[in-house]
């Protein structure tokens, strides 16, 4: 349909009509004219539709502004229109509602001008009402009081009547009426006397159910044991009633396992203790299924922790007794560990019953350390005299050294592993103390390592008597064989120290853990106050890294030291006596030989050559301890820190001595004539020249009394600028030198 025609200004709407029925066909308009006529109604009626929708959104688009949104920035094209649209609404709705806010407003203020006058009006009448109303209450308390003072007298005299049929529940259902009658005359003056009344009621009834209690727990009858529990219940005698159970439980089960442990006569501590531990796991998960049903409100772990607690204190054979056995057991300590292992696994296996009844409940961690303690409390004896026993086993290692000869005790001071005896120790004192017994294990090895290097110390001595003046290559491995032990020694002791101090960490991390149990520690279970309190000491100390075994290291170090010193003076004896020629007057008794002859005109005398050759066969005798660690060890804990190995460590010291002890001969000569001095001076060129092969030097004082003897008279004065003043004024006297020359 063409609608242009609309938009002429002369717009003839009879005209568009007629030229619609005229562009029409014939045959539909001469057809049904009105049929027609509605369908050209409802087409205009669609372009009107059409036209004024387009019209509004056209107004819209051309009235409002673009607005963005401040959060993603979006042209606001729909919801801004809308709102604009509903605004004359919104401004209706708001205008109304401002006159009903104040319509209720007068409202409020008439009806509070009602109230007061009606409060005015009627303020006395409610005041009467109000206190008439307080006196009828006070009238029924009364009242209702008067109602049970009659029923008290009324109920304890059925309480009566009762008590002399022994009908229990008829007597605690009256003391329970009583109970409540009190709660009513909590005002009454005489309510103190009525409560001391009851009270003697329930001891009454207490004592009256007290063999039936007796009889119920003893036999086990569940039935009985409930209604007990109900009538003790209601009269809030529970704790009255859980004390006769746990003292009959205790009684029955005490003599249950003392029955069991006397039944076999023949079998072992062990056996007799592991059966008996049996027994009372067993115990204990049939009193965990009684209780539950008896007491259903009581957690059971509140009865059965006190309950056995206090039963393994009595239990029969104790522990105790069965420690005093295995005591007089030729290898106690083995004797005591498999009854340790024995108490250990039956504390894990009572550890995991009470786990698994802690997961509908919470309780006081004293009471499982109260079962705990119970369980280690005989061992507290044991681990105080731990130390008391290892210290006579190790001793034992070590007892039958002293009875052999020389030369075998150097061997087995060089096969002897302290530390797989020592560490055999700590590892029983793991097994049997949990590491409590730290402190008697230290004490031990103490007294094991300070007789074990008395010995050692003992056979040095013996040693340095065997010494001669001849070359002794038996003696003198011995020597080196007993310094390599002293270091391999002191090796095994920082090693063990090592050990113990690492298994004390571990043991404190442990016991101080939040999440240990306190069954599981082991400090406050084995030791009294005092041992803790020690135990907790070398802890720390083992925490901050210092030494525990302090008394052996220092031993040690001083047989270190020892055994070096007779090594050396082992190994220099044989040329003492060359030495000694040097204070021999023949030795410088030099015929037709002046001292003005050059040096090389003078040769080494025979004392110093010897000197030489000996100090030459040193090295292959060394060459078996060339690469040897423990006896570098113990050189260095004898105090040679230099660098280099065992064997140049070892020629290191003979030097030492060596040039002492000629140097101290050479200082006490009473006077030598110059060529003498010189030949003297030859001699000693002659053994710095044998130490230099062997990668060593003359001391100082030495190449000092050298230098002093080959000046002349004439240069002493200025040439000993320099040398050790005690040294030239000795060597001047030994020259016979003025101070003048």
């Amino acid at each position: 349909m063409d609608v242009s025609a609309f938009a002429d200004e002369n717009f003839n709407p009879v005209e568009w009509i007629n030229k619609m029925y005229t562009s029409a066909p014939p045959a539909e308009t001469e057809k049904n004219k009105e049929q027609f006529q509605l369908s050209l109604l409802k087409k205009l009626q669609v372009y009107t539709h059409q036209v004024s929708n387009a019209l509004e959104d056209s107004s819209q688009k051309v009235c409002m502004p673009q607005i963005k949104c401040s959060v993603c920035g979006k042209i606001l094209e729909y919801f801004v229109p809308k709102v604009l649209q509903h605004l004359p609404q919104v401004f209706r709705d708001a205008e109304q509602l401002n006159q009903e806010a104040l319509l209720l407003k007068e409202k409020m203020h008439s009806v509070k001008e009602e109230l007061a006058n009606a409060e005015q009006n009627t303020g006395h009448s409610m005041a009467a009402l109000e206190k008439i109303d307080q006196l009828k209450t006070n009238l029924q308390a009364a009242k209702q009081a008067l109602h049970e003072v009659d029923n008290w007298t009324i109920l304890v005299t059925q309480f009566e009547e009762n008590f002399e049929k022994s009908d229990l529940s008829a007597m605690a259902s009256k003391l329970v009426s009583m109970q409540k009658s009190l709660r009513i005359l909590a005002t009454a003056p005489d309510v103190e006397a009525k409560q001391l009344q009851l009270e003697g009621l329930k001891n009454r009834l207490e004592a009256k159910a007290s063999p039936s209690l007796v009889q119920a727990f003893t036999t086990g009858s569940l039935g009985e044991s409930k209604k007990l529990v109900d009538v003790f219940n209601s009269i809030e005698r529970l704790p009255q009633l859980l004390k006769y159970h746990h003292k009959c439980q205790e009684k029955n089960l005490y003599q249950k396992l003392k029955e069991l442990a006397e039944q076999e006569q023949d079998e072992s501590a062990d056996e007799c203790l592991r059966r008996v531990y049996d027994a009372t796991l067993a115990s204990w998960a049939e009193q965990a299924r009684w209780c539950s049903e008896v007491f259903p409100d009581t957690p059971c772990l509140n009865i059965l922790l006190p309950l056995f607690a206090d039963l393994l204190v009595a239990l029969e054979p104790s522990i105790s007794s069965c420690i005093g056995s295995a005591l007089s057991h030729e290898d106690c300590i083995a004797a005591l560990t498999d009854l340790r292992q024995v108490t250990k696994g039956f504390g894990a296996k009572l550890n995991l019953a009470v786990d698994g009844m802690m997961q509908d409940c919470t309780l006081d961690a004293d009471m499982i350390l109260a079962l705990a303690q119970a369980v280690n409390a005989p061992w507290v004896i044991g681990v105080q005299r731990y130390g008391e026993l290892e210290k006579p086993r190790l001793l034992a290692v070590i007892s039958q050294t002293e009875s052999l000869t020389l030369e075998d005790r150097v061997q087995m001071f060089g096969q002897t592993k302290v530390i797989d005896l020592t560490s055999a120790a700590v590892s029983r004192c793991m097994k049997l103390t949990d590491g409590c017994g730290a402190a008697g294990l230290l004490h031990a090895i103490e007294a094991f390592t300070e007789k074990y290097i008395s010995i050692q110390i003992q056979t040095l001595e013996e040693l340095l008597k065997e010494k001669s003046e001849n070359e002794d290559w038996t003696l003198f491995k011995m020597c080196l064989s007993m310094l390599q032990s002293s270091g391999e020694l002191m090796v095994q002791l920082e090693e063990l120290d090592n050990l113990i101090s690492n298994n004390l960490r571990q043991l404190l991390k442990h016991v101080s853990a939040p999440s240990t149990s306190a069954a599981e520690k082991f400090d406050e279970l084995l030791l009294t106050p005092d041992g803790r309190s020690n135990l907790h000491l070398l802890m720390d100390k083992a925490y901050k890294g210092d030494p525990l075994l302090e008394a052996p290291l220092r031993n040690g170090t001083n047989l270190c030291s020892t055994a070096h010193k007779t090594a050396v003076e082992v190994i220099v004896s044989p040329v003492m006596p060359q030495l000694d020629a040097v204070l021999a007057a023949k030795t410088w008794q030099l015929h037709r030989v002046s001292a003005d002859l050059p040096d090389f005109s003078f040769s080494p005398q025979a004392y110093i050559t010897q000197i030489g050759q000996y100090l030459m066969t040193l090295p292959q005798h060394l060459e078996p301890f060339l690469d040897s660690q423990s006896l570098k060890f113990g050189l260095n804990k004898a105090g040679l820190d230099i660098q280099g190995s065992a064997a140049e460590l070892l020629l290191n010291s003979v030097s030492k001595g060596l040039n002492q002890a000629y140097c101290e001969r050479i200082l006490t000569l009473e006077e030598i004539g110059p060529a003498a001095a010189k030949q003297l001076a030859i001699d000693i060129n002659y053994l710095g020249n044998v130490l230099e092969d062997l990668g060593m030097s003359l001391s100082e004082p030495l190449q000092q009394v050298c230098l002093l003897l080959k000046l002349s008279p004439q240069d002493y004065q200025t040439g000993s600028s320099g040398c050790s003043p005690r040294l030239v004024a000795a060597i001047r006297q030994v020259r016979t030198l003025t101070s003048s020359n």
